[in-house]
């Protein structure tokens, strides 16, 4: 009897822990045939309740390959429907990109041919370029605000005149020059900066905005040098010696590169077209 009873223990342990390894169950699924699996044991025998065990309903049992492959199933689904999100944005950025590169690019005519204002203006502006050569009338290194205002104008001026900005939507004058600064009242010392003075003009209204670049302060002695050398060429020049770089950008070395001098000329030329596009009442 004591044997007989110890079998059927044994029994209805190795089915539950059968009944465990084989299936996986959740919500729902999982209450029913565990409360199937109880019913079964609490009336019948031990030989009884492993069938019971053994003879759940299939639809209630999940094995671990089943699970699986569900889970690569829906890892593929995810992966397709990422696919589909990233072909449709690529294809909607394509169309955008059509769209926007088949609309006409306005025509921009600068005086000058140096490299760096030419870039400038194609990256500010956005559009085609066209440089000519024009004089600026002043010091090859204009020394005063005022100065500098001048070259600039008489450029836009010898641009205009020449038919050089002719098909053009915007024309575009650049001139760089030395400002003076006192930075004590009451001594004697004194700082130099370099800034350009941009004008721009919409050659279709006739309308026209002027800006300034952020300064660059350039070091006294390099000025001292180039006015004791009688203020021939340019103080760009005198830097060019000593710091072994190009005459016509000491402002990337004085700035560690940092502030090149097409990025600054770009910088006012942008705030030149922003304030191009305000429109200021005429005066009375």
């Amino acid at each position: 009897m004591v044997r007989r009873a110890w079998r059927a223990l044994s029994q209805r342990d190795g089915a539950e822990r059968s009944n465990r390894s084989d299936c996986v169950y959740d919500g729902r699924c999982r209450r029913m045939c565990h409360n199937e699996s109880r019913s079964v044991r609490r009336t019948g025998t031990g030989g009884e309740e492993r069938e019971g065990a053994q003879q759940l309903p299939s639809r209630h049992r999940l094995t671990r390959g089943t699970r699986a492959w569900r889970e690569i199933d829906m890892l593929g689904w995810r992966a397709a429907a990422a696919t589909v999100g990233a072909a449709t944005f690529a294809a909607a950025a394509y169309r955008v990109y059509v769209r926007v590169r088949s609309q006409p690019r306005r025509r921009i005519a600068v005086a000058s041919t140096s490299r760096q204002k030419l870039d400038a203006a194609a990256c500010a502006l956005d559009g085609s370029v066209a440089g000519a050569k024009t004089e600026s009338l002043v010091a090859p290194q204009p020394t005063s605000l005022d100065e500098t205002m001048r070259g600039a104008r008489n450029r836009l001026t010898a641009l205009l005149d020449a038919d050089a900005a002719e098909g053009a939507d915007l024309a575009v004058a650049i001139e760089n020059g030395l400002v003076r600064m006192s930075t004590k009242v009451d001594e004697e010392e004194e700082a130099w900066v370099d800034l350009a003075v941009v004008i721009l003009r919409d050659l279709h209204t006739g309308r026209e905005s002027i800006a300034t670049s952020a300064g660059v302060q350039i070091p006294a002695a390099a000025v001292g040098e180039w006015a004791e050398a009688g203020g021939d060429g340019t103080v760009g020049e005198v830097l060019a010696e000593q710091l072994s770089c190009d005459k016509q950008d000491p402002h990337a070395a004085l700035t560690k590169q940092m502030y090149p001098r097409a990025s600054l000329i770009e910088n006012a030329i942008r705030v030149a077209a922003a304030s191009l596009l305000v429109a200021v009442p005429a005066p009375a």
